[in-house]
């Protein structure tokens, strides 16, 4: 009876997990912040925006490239804090979602390393881990963000 009532709540606990809410053409809200991020974290190319990995400057230049060219049909994507990209590691990453695309591992975010004004956080999307790389020499991808509606 006891693994039956264990059972039946661990079924309600995954039933009532929030859904994710996919908006407008490959963007995906997150549930828990409300942020929007493209579904695809590749860091394409996009019109005259060169795709690839970026060191941490060239990372703000993709996010305002995509912002040139309406990106998603928006022009207010920005480059995501740490909290923030720990945010989509943990509620979207973690949690599988069929919508979200990503093979690469380390994502820029904008905020400079706590020990050294010279690097900024990374965040790796397998494990969550988090780091500090040189802005300058280290390269990593770029999953832009912006505040949902």
């Amino acid at each position: 009876m006891r693994s039956k009532l264990l059972l039946v709540s661990i079924i309600l606990s995954i039933i009532s997990l929030p859904t994710i809410a996919p908006t407008a053409e490959e963007v995906i809200t997150d549930p828990v912040s409300g942020l929007q991020w493209p579904t695809a974290g590749e860091t394409p190319t996009i019109g005259k925006c060169a795709g690839g990995p970026k060191n941490w400057n060239n990372a703000f230049l993709y996010v305002n490239c995509l912002n040139s060219l309406n990106y998603f049909g928006h022009n207010d994507w920005r480059l995501p804090e740490k909290r923030e990209i720990l945010s989509l590691y943990n509620n979207l990453i973690v949690k599988r979602s069929s919508k979200i695309v990503q093979t690469n591992v380390w994502f820029w975010s904008s905020t400079t390393y706590t020990n050294d004004p010279l690097e900024a956080w990374y965040v790796d999307m397998f494990d969550g881990s988090t780091g500090g790389g040189n802005k300058t020499n280290v390269t990593c991808y770029v999953w832009p963000v912006r505040a949902g509606q």
